[in-house]
């Protein structure tokens, strides 16, 4: 009979040899994150054919490691890593960011040499804003609309609070007064406006000074 060979066995690193299953971005998240203080803020970055490797997340402005896998290696328990097991995505979590957030974040792919992709994150000072003079003088019986919005267009409250003379508006049941909200502004109406109505009026938006 012939003789027979044994195959070597196989490289684990062998499958790193094949271009088409290294580690690589998908490019398709965005990288410009822009957000207000006090809101959660959420950096995708989204790898394919991770494989073993390990996906850390850094602070460019002083090289500092936030995470590396699902570990935290700060102090600031702010910075946190999300990942579902079996899914591309590791997302870097801060929870009430501030102003000096502000920066360049890298995740970073433990290939050799190492890949990475920036992630530009803008935290700004998001305030609310309601349209026209800020001194309305009406007659009595007019109607009166306020609008409100937000200086920030990419931040939409999902909810805002309208204040009369320092109370909550109370618009549910009444006749005279009504609110609208919606993508981002709400307006504040009241029909057949009355000396009842005088006084100072305050848009608070969800996660926004007012």
């Amino acid at each position: 009979g012939g003789l027979s060979r044994e195959q070597p066995p196989s490289r684990p690193e062998q499958i790193w040899d094949n271009p088409l299953l290294r580690p690589a971005f998908d490019n398709t998240t965005g990288t410009e994150v822009i957000t207000s203080t006090g809101r959660v803020a959420y950096l995708h970055c989204r790898v394919n054919h991770l494989g073993n490797r390990v996906v850390t997340w850094l602070r460019k402005r002083d090289a500092h490691v936030l995470t590396v896998g699902l570990f935290s290696y700060t102090t600031d328990q702010r910075f946190t890593a999300l990942h579902s097991e079996g899914s591309p995505d590791w997302v870097l979590k801060i929870t009430s960011p501030q102003t000096r957030d502000s920066g360049t974040y890298e995740c970073q792919v433990s290939t050799e040499p190492k890949i990475s992709r920036a992630f530009n994150l803008s935290v700004v000072e998001s305030v609310a804003k309601i349209e026209g003079s800020r001194d309305i003088h009406m007659s009595a019986g007019n109607i009166l609309n306020l609008t409100c919005s937000t200086t920030v267009p990419a931040d939409l409250p999902s909810y805002f609070y309208w204040y009369h003379n320092g109370e909550v508006v109370q618009y549910s049941g009444k006749k005279d007064v009504a609110v609208h909200t919606m993508d981002g502004w709400s307006r504040l109406v009241v029909v057949d406006v009355g000396p009842q109505h005088s006084g100072n009026y305050t848009c608070a938006p969800e996660n926004a000074a007012p």
